[in-house]
């Protein structure tokens, strides 16, 4: 079965696969409920680029990025799937791209962002705090981050050496947490 969502773009599911979060052509932040058929615009933000980038665990927010349009530069956001509440996460990299994954345990979120010429990746508490580099390359970008299911790993395309391949890198949380609590203290 095939389903369309007119004029949207940047799609991500719910955990539960029951919504897909996505933005619409005006630059609003959309909820598409796959059971009933609706879709609900949540949030815009005039002048800004709302870019979705992932659900959090629980399914009540949605990760975006807000990019000014003139100087690129980007905050984060928490947007929850009613449109009621909206926190900023704050203390990251102001050259976030739009590439959001949280960790399986939603404790960490790693995003792309700006680093000379390229898009490399930083990781952070998921509430907000001081970013670490987390895969930086200086010749060529990493785009789209996603955890395995238990944690470990993170798979991410590359485009170094003028070629598009999928890496794999390990993680251990618990060390990114560690060193993420301390520097944020």
């Amino acid at each position: 079965m095939k389903s369309k969502i007119d004029k949207g773009g940047l799609p991500c599911w719910s955990p539960d696969a029951s919504q897909i979060a996505f933005k619409d052509n005006k630059y609003y932040l959309c909820i598409h409920n796959l059971k009933t058929g609706e879709t609900t615009r949540l949030f815009n933000s005039e002048g800004m680029l709302l870019l979705p980038g992932c659900w959090s665990s629980d399914g009540k927010y949605v990760l975006i990025t807000i990019m000014d349009r003139q100087s690129r530069k980007s905050t984060l956001w928490k947007i929850s799937s009613d449109g009621k509440e909206r926190k900023q996460i704050t203390g990251h990299h102001e050259n976030i791209y739009r590439y959001l994954a949280l960790s399986p345990d939603g404790t960490l979120l790693v995003y792309a962002a700006l680093e000379g010429k390229y898009l490399g990746f930083y990781i952070m508490l998921s509430e907000g705090g001081v970013s670490l580099p987390f895969a930086i390359s200086t010749d060529g970008h990493n785009e789209a981050p996603v955890w395995s299911p238990d944690g470990k790993k993170i798979a991410y395309s590359s485009s170094r050496d003028w070629n598009v391949d999928v890496f794999t890198m390990d993680v251990d949380i618990e060390s990114f947490r560690t060193k993420l609590e301390i520097h944020n203290r």
